[in-house]
């Protein structure tokens, strides 16, 4: 599987769970939802054999084989 391919199934998945997220993060502060969400993606990327780096300058993540 390619890194591509890979980030097309990670968001796939975050697209089939959307309505979980909403329900359980309707009554959130945007703190707390930034931190559900996260956590969330994060267990995703780690189910699917990938991990998300941070970038040393601080732009956001890159996803790799775990």
């Amino acid at each position: 599987m390619t890194e591509a391919e890979a980030t097309k199934k990670i968001i796939d998945e975050l697209y089939a769970v959307r309505e979980q997220i909403y329900n359980d993060t309707k009554n959130l502060s945007e703190k707390e939802y930034v931190l559900y969400f996260n956590n969330n993606a994060q267990n995703i990327i780690k189910r699917s054999g990938y991990r998300a780096v941070y970038l040393n300058d601080g732009s956001g993540y890159k996803i790799e084989k775990n």
